[in-house]
């Protein structure tokens, strides 16, 4: 046996109670939570629009800028920082170069062009079917024909006769020259002016 007895103490709670304390407590914590999280989405997506997608729309829109011929594009200066920064330094990088070789390209055309034009020699160009394309003012002077009048026109009959004093066919060779142009690096033939001569 025992010698000292033992106190027990027998204890309920109300099952109601409890339930609407639970209750009534998760509807206070959700009440907080749920506002708490959206406010936190808010700012995750506002922070995601400002630091990823406006980056991304600025990249996209200098892109395209640039594809369409504006040299002068570049990405603007809030798109800092990371690899879309640094995607955006190597964009205005590669612009920056596309501008300086277009500038050195034009004024190596302009100065093709001007040699071109300024020589005191005959440079003319003709398509596959016999027609002018190109004749410089050196041409124009000696031919007697002006660019308006012969661009278009055939090599035949205009400036080259059909045969040569010697009976050579100038019609097969014309096309000739424009099948095999490296055959006649070096190539003598009649031509005539415009007045006949």
């Amino acid at each position: 046996g025992e010698s000292t007895p033992y106190m027990y103490i027998r204890n309920g709670l109300n099952k109601d109670y409890v339930l609407a304390t639970a209750r009534k407590d998760f509807k206070f914590d959700a009440g907080i939570l749920l506002p708490s999280m959206l406010i936190m989405l808010g700012m995750a997506i506002w922070f995601c629009k400002r630091n990823i997608l406006d980056k991304i729309m600025a990249l996209l829109d200098t892109t395209e800028r640039i594809a369409h011929g504006d040299l002068t594009a570049r990405v603007p200066d809030h798109v800092a920082g990371g690899e879309l920064g640094e995607l955006g330094g190597a964009f205005n990088e590669m612009a920056h170069r596309l501008q300086l070789a277009d500038k050195a390209q034009r004024e190596s055309e302009n100065k093709y062009r001007e040699l071109v034009e300024n020589a005191n020699s005959i440079i003319l160009k003709w398509d596959n079917d016999g027609r002018v394309i190109y004749f410089n003012e050196f041409a124009e002077m000696f031919f007697g024909y002006s660019g308006s009048e012969i661009i278009g026109q055939s090599l035949i009959g205009t400036i080259v006769p059909e045969s040569e004093s010697s009976g050579r066919d100038l019609v097969s060779m014309i096309q000739n020259i424009s099948s095999n142009p490296d055959a006649f690096v070096n190539n003598e033939n009649e031509n005539i002016c415009k007045n006949g001569k």
